[in-house]
């Protein structure tokens, strides 16, 4: 038989506990220390965290108080390499940072899987369900380890279009001086100097790839002759060179995507049409609201008689990448001669790991990410003495992300 002051001290027990519980139930995420509140955001998918901001004003508020370290939390431990080296958060940075920061990485995530889809079908043949599916660990691959060195290469064509606007806007005529041109090669200098000497040589073979690309989508083949040309609806001419390089250069990474995804040749040899059109003054009144829709800073936007010398120039840009990626790739002794540059052949196994070309897959194919991304980690290393790392507690999360992680 229990004594009272034993009753008397599990009915106190147990008012405590109802309490506690009554507590914990009305304890809302807003009721949380401000730490506490930013550990739960810093797990949150960067689209639930969009959505989360606009549910409320509270919500809002809790963002908004966390918005600097959560985008530094978001590009230093999450993206990681590249981004923390190409991209480095300002002191105080808000929202719209990270923001269009993720934009391009779906840029360059979906050019990776038009990519990748190329060389499933196109290079090596697979339409066949089950050649598919023997393939699709290698599709992953490829996919994974082309997103950061599409990334990395949109970053150079960002600051090159933003060189080359900024010198058609201060020069005299369209051509470029022999200063203008020393300030072009330094400045490029500078934009390969950010990038590790080890992952020079592999993302020039992706800018090769890419370019080659391209290219061959907006040309037909040579082999067709005049029935099967308009059967297919290849009889039309192809874009000059010159517009294709001024849409590499003026619309980037997001305006091959927007060409490749098109289905036939005769769709996208109109979007090249369409697309020069649109920054063309003398060809329509709206051209002033497209140039700033390439992504570009308000001063960076021509005035109009700028923007038509731009358009008419055969030349303009027409030593991007290619010429100063040799030159340093020579210099710095990544490549003893352009023979060693490898083909593009090269590349995509190396990527995959074996000789797509004369074998099929592994049947345990297995594949770790590539080597590009640990270079940047270890210039981080060498200058910070940090490590960056990837964020994999949420399996899901991963999942989904996968696309987007380095």
């Amino acid at each position: 038989m229990s004594s009272p002051k034993s009753s008397k001290r599990k009915q106190d027990s147990s008012s405590e506990v109802a309490r506690d519980q009554a507590i914990t139930s009305n304890c809302t995420l807003f009721d949380l220390p401000n730490e506490l509140q930013y550990q739960i955001l810093c797990e949150l998918r960067f689209e639930d965290l969009c959505n989360f901001r606009l549910s409320s004003r509270a919500s809002c508020s809790a963002v908004t108080c966390s918005e600097s370290s959560l985008v530094h939390h978001w590009i230093k431990r999450k993206l990681g390499a590249p981004t923390s080296t190409l991209y480095p958060p300002p002191l105080r940075p808000c929202l719209r940072v990270l923001l269009r920061v993720m934009r391009r990485w779906r840029v360059a995530s979906d050019v990776a899987t038009i990519l990748a889809d190329h060389v499933e079908v196109e290079i090596l043949r697979y339409t066949t369900t089950r050649r598919h599916r023997m393939f699709e660990p290698v599709w992953m691959q490829l996919r994974t380890d082309m997103t950061p060195l599409l990334f990395s290469l949109g970053y150079y064509l960002d600051c090159y279009r933003s060189l080359l606007l900024d010198i058609s806007d201060r020069a005299a005529s369209p051509a470029p001086s022999l200063e203008d041109e020393n300030n072009i090669a330094a400045a490029e200098r500078a934009i390969f100097d950010k990038y590790p000497l080890s992952a020079l040589l592999t993302i020039h073979q992706m800018a090769c790839f890419l370019t080659r690309t391209f290219w061959q989508s907006l040309r037909p083949p040579t082999y067709a002759g005049k029935t099967e040309r308009t059967v297919r609806g290849w009889a039309n001419p192809p874009p000059k060179h010159c517009d294709l390089v001024k849409v590499l250069v003026l619309g980037g990474v997001p305006a091959v995507k927007d060409i490749l995804r098109l289905g036939s040749y005769k769709k996208r040899c109109k979007a090249v049409d369409v697309f020069i059109s649109n920054l063309d003054p003398a060809q329509g009144v709206r051209w002033a609201e497209n140039w700033p829709k390439l992504d570009l800073d308000q001063q960076d936007v021509p005035s109009a008689q700028d923007a038509g010398a731009i358009l008419e120039d055969e030349t303009f840009g027409h030593d991007f990448w290619f010429p100063m990626a040799k030159t340093v790739l020579l210099e710095k002794g990544i490549a003893r001669s352009e023979a060693d540059i490898g083909t593009t052949m090269d590349f995509l196994n190396s990527l995959a790991g074996y000789d797509m070309l004369h074998r099929p897959p592994p049947a345990s194919y297995a594949r770790t990410r590539g080597g590009y991304t640990g270079a940047f980690e270890e210039e981080e290393r060498g200058h910070e003495g940090l490590a960056v790392t990837s964020d994999h507690n949420n399996s899901q999360e991963a999942t989904q992300r996968s696309h987007w992680d380095v």
